[in-house]
Formats: structure tokens, C-alpha cells, sequence
């Protein structure tokens, strides 16, 4: 991740991908945890997505 490999980023959405869908299971138990853990998980897609490439650098 810190050398700006893509594997590595496609790795991060691939695991965040799914733990952001699995938070909406807990949005009728813990509501406010679960609708910020979406969000991080969102930020967290749209920064790895949106990282300079190696050759921007």
C-alpha cells in the first residue's frame, strides 16, 4: 500500500467491500455504529480508489 501497489488497493476494496455490506446487518441494532461504519467504510473505498496513481507521483 505504501509503494503505491494496485494489488494492494484492489485487496483494501475487495475487504472493505463486503464489511460494508455486512454493516447494514446491523443497522436495526446498533443504528448509529453501524450507519458510521458504512461511512468509514465508503471513505475508505473512495481513498483507495482514489489514490494517485504510481506514475502521478
Amino acid at each position: 500500500m505504501f509503494q503505491g501497489a494496485t494489488w494492494a488497493r484492489v485487496v483494501g476494496v475487495a475487504v472493505a467491500g463486503p464489511a460494508m455490506l455486512a454493516n447494514f446487518l446491523w443497522i436495526p441494532y446498533a443504528p448509529f455504529w453501524g450507519i458510521v461504519l458504512i461511512a468509514i467504510n465508503a471513505f475508505v473505498i473512495w481513498a483507495l480508489c482514489a489514490a494517485p496513481r504510481p506514475s502521478e507521483r
